[in-house]
């Protein structure tokens, strides 16, 4: 199965703050919601998507790829400067969905405690990780074409 290749799932894997400011090194982002729960209904999805953009640019976070699943949002990104702050991004992120999420009526709305990452130490990665993310709708069977799926992007230079 292509998931398990990319997570051990008895955990999240936490790495060193250090790590997160190499801005060198793509991340490929997982977050999911409590108890893997569909929570992302078109509104919310939409929530999910100016936030993540607008806290992105507010923390100097470049995404190159993004989708929102119903119970989980995958991302790739970048940390572009060593005093960009990727863990406050990350809780900001959060925090502010489920608020919005919760103003929107979907009183529900809660996250996973953690959040999966990998770092990419190789270039070579980084086509294999978008690739994974926009075909993540299609491979669950909720279009035919990752273009087709309203709620993911992925920049021009990797189409």
């Amino acid at each position: 199965m292509m998931d398990e290749e990319f997570h051990d799932r008895r955990h999240p894997h936490r790495w060193d703050d250090e790590v997160y400011r190499e801005h060198t090194v793509p991340l490929f982002i997982t977050i999911c919601t409590r108890q893997r729960r569909p929570y992302f209904v078109p509104e919310v999805a939409d929530i999910t998507v100016a936030v993540l953009l607008e806290r992105a640019g507010d923390f100097g976070i470049r995404i190159d790829a993004y989708c929102i699943m119903p119970d989980h949002v995958h991302f790739v990104c970048w940390v572009e400067s060593t005093e960009s702050e990727f863990l406050q991004f990350i809780r900001r992120f959060k925090g502010d969905v489920s608020r919005l999420a919760h103003e929107a009526g979907d009183t529900e709305f809660a996250w996973e405690r953690s959040y999966w990452d990998y770092s990419m130490r190789k270039e070579e990665h980084l086509p294999t990780r978008i690739r994974y993310t926009m075909e993540n709708p299609v491979r669950k069977g909720y279009c035919a074409e990752w273009s087709d799926w309203p709620w993911s992007w992925v920049a021009e230079e990797y189409r």
